[in-house]
């Protein structure tokens, strides 16, 4: 499936590539087939390894006793300190798995020639941190739409949006159903191509539920308790219905000191996006990564409306197409003013409003421009495009397009 994130490992390669690069994303984005699409794309030599499953490059690094990155790069290579290696790309892939070679690269080490890529599913803060990251989340629609073969409808949808111009009625109600499905299924790569298929949702959510079974076994393997503690109660904020997450949904008496390390881990590998509360940066907000697999859990444990189910969905597909670019926050005021979710750009905060033409409504904005500078303003909702004044209307479809 053609990947939007291709582009970021183009950008990298034309930049010079002189520092590895670290790709990150939840289990089952796609990380390892488009990286290793890219290489075979590429005149270089690829060398792939998944020091998940290799226990003998492990031992090799383990063993080695290497002062540096670059040594036991090339060593491990069969290469001399002094040889030309400026046609190899090596991938590492799950990298996380091999604690020595981490530990190597996130010391201070001499640059080499070798194009190196690093993936991993679950990576430290510490390996964050010493890495140029590039971060890879689901499939947004636009990729939904390509990959099942529709792209003449992603193609219709930027161009309307360009023009700020209503889409013919008929094309308007076929690209919502396609949305409906698309909130169904998500953009994990593993369902799209069941749904591609054959559209079966039992066969659509067995992925999913596979999904989610190996983000937890990445919790298990390389995270802490506390990760898996916050995660299983994310369904259960999603059913409240609220933007603040509340803590004793885990167990009476937790407090944010207790589980904040847990949580900006989670956030860090893009497994939840944070959204902090305009003014009051001590109450935030938590949502799954992926729309289909927020639905899927809402739905397994909890009775839950349509309209319900559809804003917990949207919240996680806008966070994920938004959370990577932007600072993401959403507002409560004292007197009950409330707007969804708000994106800080330079030219001020962009509040984005849930309408889905099903009894919600939107909240007066009047008490976050008292304080903040807005830059303009956003309705997502079912209906179709229309500029009213400041305020710009968008069907739900055109959602990834934002920022």
């Amino acid at each position: 499936m053609k990947r939007k994130f291709t582009a970021k490992l183009n950008d990298w390669i034309e930049s010079g590539a002189d520092a590895p690069l670290l790709v990150l994303g939840p289990r089952g984005v796609g990380k390892t087939y488009t990286v290793c699409e890219f290489a075979e794309s590429r005149r270089e030599r690829s060398i792939y390894v998944n020091l998940e499953t290799d226990a003998s490059a492990r031992f090799f690094f383990d063993r080695g006793g290497f002062g540096n990155a670059r040594d036991a790069v090339y060593a491990f290579l069969g290469l001399e300190n002094d040889a030309s290696a400026d046609d190899i790309l090596l991938i590492f892939d799950e990298i996380q798995a091999c604690r020595t070679l981490c530990a190597l690269f996130e010391a201070p080490y001499s640059r080499f020639d070798i194009k190196v890529i690093c993936v991993s599913s679950f990576a430290s803060q510490s390996l964050i941190s010493a890495f140029k990251c590039a971060y890879m989340g689901p499939m947004g629609f636009d990729e939904f739409l390509e990959g099942t073969g529709r792209e003449w409808y992603s193609e219709l949808i930027k161009g309307h949006f360009e023009k700020k111009r209503a889409v013919p009625q008929m094309l308007h109600n076929e690209l919502l159903e396609m949305w409906d499905d698309y909130l169904r299924v998500g953009g994990m790569p593993e369902a799209v191509l069941e749904y591609a298929a054959n559209n079966d949702s039992v066969n659509i959510e067995e992925r999913q539920r596979r999904c989610i079974s190996a983000i937890f076994d990445d919790i298990g393997r390389y995270g802490d308790p506390k990760m898996r503690d916050v995660l299983e109660v994310i369904p259960d904020h999603m059913a409240i219905g609220r933007r603040r997450f509340t803590l004793n949904l885990i167990r009476r008496g937790v407090t944010a000191s207790m589980y904040r390390d847990a949580i900006e881990y989670l956030a860090a590998n893009r497994i939840v996006f944070m959204s902090r509360r305009l003014n009051h940066e001590e109450s935030f907000g938590l949502t799954l990564f992926d729309c289909g697999l927020a639905g899927y859990l809402l739905k397994s444990g909890h009775e839950i409306a349509v309209e319900r189910l559809e804003y917990q969905q949207l919240s996680a597909s806008l966070a994920s197409g938004l959370g990577e670019k932007y600072e993401l926050f959403y507002f409560e005021s004292e007197t009950g003013a409330k707007t969804d979710l708000l994106y800080r750009t330079e030219n001020g905060f962009v509040p984005v409003e849930f309408n889905q033409g099903r009894g919600r409504h939107g909240k007066s904005l009047s008490k976050i421009a008292e304080n903040q500078a807005i830059a303009y303003i956003v309705a997502v909702g079912r209906d179709n495009y229309k500029l009213e004044n400041s305020e710009l209307k968008i069907p739900v479809y055109a959602s990834f397009l934002l920022g």
